[in-house]
């Protein structure tokens, strides 16, 4: 991470994540369903919101061609 993004949120860390490793593996990931397993569910809970802003707006954008279901780690 560089500039900014050394200070954004641990939600907005791991949204960043995702849409970095989706940009660069996009053609990759296009058929197939991503199973995005974590303890907490802030992708979930940014990507639902429906007062985003800014760079969230832009991220969820990039996100939503994809098929992406969450999954609980305690349920793995």
């Amino acid at each position: 991470m560089i500039g900014a993004e050394v200070n954004y949120s641990s939600m907005e860390k791991i949204c960043l994540d995702l849409v970095f490793t989706v940009e660069k593996l996009g053609h990759y990931l296009m058929s197939h369903q991503i199973i995005l397993i974590s303890k907490a569910d802030p992708l979930r809970y940014i990507l639902s919101k429906h007062m985003l802003s800014g760079k969230l707006v832009k991220w969820a954008m990039l996100l939503a061609p994809f098929d992406i279901k969450f999954m609980p780690q305690k349920a793995v």
